[in-house]
């Protein structure tokens, strides 16, 4: 016999029913939420603060929750795109059912993009506005 909740655990060798995929996007967005929010809060904080000196002056900003919903929404796009991203490599066949992958071709080439990636001017324009992103602000006055 099969313990209780064992079937959960075994590879899948079928693909996918709509239960697992929901599954796999639940597990992607607890993860993202779980793991962004802590080192978002800062920001939302300090968001919350501005908005609420420039309500005083009567400039009010957006709702710091609108703006804490736009940054969860965000993280939630983003586990649809991965969870649909595994999705189509387990139907193309690149992963074995223990999700190890099955294609050295695949993995060379994912490889080399992630390496070609580090000298293109996208890293370097995504740096430059995570390092500092109120200075884009800043530049549109």
């Amino acid at each position: 016999m099969i313990p209780a909740g064992m079937g959960l655990m075994m590879p899948a060798s079928a693909p996918w029913q709509p239960i697992e995929f929901t599954f796999m996007f639940v597990m992607w967005v607890v993860m993202m939420i779980g793991m962004m929010t802590p080192s978002a809060a800062p920001m939302v904080l300090l968001y919350a603060r501005v908005g609420r000196q420039a309500e005083m002056q009567g400039k009010p900003f957006a709702n710091s929750n609108w703006f804490f919903g736009g940054y969860l929404l965000a993280w939630v796009v983003f586990a649809l795109v991965a969870t649909l991203a595994r999705w189509a490599v387990q139907r193309a066949s690149l992963l074995t059912p223990m999700m190890e992958s099955a294609s050295a071709i695949f993995d060379s080439a994912l490889l080399i993009a992630a390496g070609l990636y580090q000298w293109t001017p996208l890293k370097h324009a995504c740096l430059r506005q995570c390092q500092a992103p109120s200075s884009l602000g800043q530049a549109r006055k």
